[in-house]
């Protein structure tokens, strides 16, 4: 009984898992909305969306450059490089919208 528990959860954890992450090379664009959103446009034109958490380190100055945590997976935050330095944009809930 405990071999199938682990398969179910390790096949639809996995399924689960997959619905709401993306590749850090897929990112086209990235929107941050005033009603503290942050939208993902992917080179596919699928959208996600998200809940920003901090929304005083979330804005963006010229010249920025943003980096992520993970070379892979888009996990729950990035950061945001200009020239007086550089803040954690963080996000919860994310989830495609198309």
């Amino acid at each position: 009984m405990k071999t199938i528990y682990l398969l179910f959860l390790l096949l639809f954890g996995s399924i689960l898992y997959s619905d709401n992450h993306f590749s850090v090379k897929d990112i086209d664009q990235i929107f941050i909305m005033k009603n503290e959103d942050i939208i993902f446009k992917l080179k596919d034109d699928i959208y996600f969306k998200g809940d920003i958490i901090t929304p005083k380190s979330c804005t963006i100055k010229k010249p920025y450059k943003i980096s992520f945590n993970s070379k892979d997976v888009i996990n729950d935050s990035f950061l945001i490089n200009h020239q007086n330095g550089f803040m954690t944009c963080r996000f919860k809930n994310l989830r495609q919208i198309s």
